[in-house]
């Protein structure tokens, strides 16, 4: 099925997964791992991403295809609600502070999309990145999008110029740009330290004979260091209570971590690493978990 992504719903109380080779959102109760309910999401595939609405009610889901859409889900009957497309390859999904809107960006392309919650016609409008003309031939690659602390702005992870952009929601157009390690994917915020953590999947400059880098940056300054954290490093979430940054590392390359033991699945074991919150030194510990480790969430 390839479980894509995993999210905690806002109270705690419950975990979604997203499937790339299922039509279906899952349901799971946070206090026994039951599987609580499923929602059939219109029979398509390739779902990436989603999030959830403050108040836990709504979801967003992304499906990632040249004719992609975005599906809406009522959470608290687990029922599939309306659907808009065509969209670009869209990946990476936000809602704003008020959740009226939602900012999807364009995996193949410069721009994000900006679309009404509604999912009504006309389908969106974009904002470019770069401050040039709509490019969908492979330009900026904008991945993953993740709201501010102070709701004010977007930071947006750039594949291709492998850079961290600050997307202003007042004036719909970037007002830093931060380079970070070679292909920066997933992000996760410590609220505590005002930082953002960004995994640099490929990057094989910053730390030579390693593959992958994690990239700190002060949220007030947009100062960035990095460290060497696994072998291909994807997913990441912040544990405030426990002053830890979780990196899930994909190592499938025969490069990589040796792991321990065989899967039963197809490829190599991968591994999740520990980061010291207020340090920003790896922990010593890892834990090899199966093939493909690619989402990390946290429960409260």
């Amino acid at each position: 099925e390839n479980p894509h992504m995993i999210k905690i719903s806002p109270d705690g109380q419950f975990w979604y997964v997203i499937f790339t080779n299922s039509s279906y959102l899952q349901k799971y109760r946070c206090s026994d791992d039951v599987l609580v309910a499923e929602v059939n999401l219109n029979n398509f595939l390739d779902w990436n991403t989603f999030i959830i609405s403050d108040d836990g009610k709504r979801a967003y889901c992304v499906a990632w295809t040249s004719n992609g859409r975005i599906v809406s889900v009522d959470l608290e009957q687990m029922k599939y609600m309306k659907e808009l497309f065509p969209f670009s390859f869209p990946h990476g999904i936000a809602l704003n502070a008020a959740n009226d809107t939602l900012y999807v960006t364009g995996q193949q392309s410069n721009y994000v999309f900006k679309v009404d919650t509604a999912l009504a016609s006309p389908a969106s409008q974009t904002i470019t990145l770069d401050g040039l003309p709509v490019n969908n031939n492979n330009s900026l690659n904008p991945h993953e999008i993740l709201l501010s602390p102070n709701k004010q702005d977007f930071y947006i992870t750039c594949q291709n110029s492998n850079d961290v952009r600050v997307l202003s929601i007042a004036t719909q157009s970037v007002t830093n740009i931060i380079p970070v390690g070679t292909y920066p994917s997933e992000m996760a915020i410590s609220i505590s330290k005002n930082k953002l953590y960004v995994t640099c999947m490929s990057d094989v400059t910053s730390f030579p004979g390693y593959k992958g880098s994690v990239s700190e940056i002060d949220l007030s300054s947009f100062s960035e260091k990095r460290i060497q954290v696994g072998s291909e490093p994807h997913g990441i979430a912040v544990d405030e209570n426990k002053n830890l940054v979780y990196v899930a590392s994909r190592n499938t390359g025969s490069s990589g971590t040796p792991p321990h033991h065989s899967s039963v699945c197809n490829g190599r074991n991968g591994f999740v690493s520990f980061i010291d919150l207020g340090t920003f030194t790896l922990k010593p510990k890892r834990t090899e978990v199966s093939v493909e480790p690619y989402s990390v969430a946290v429960r409260k």
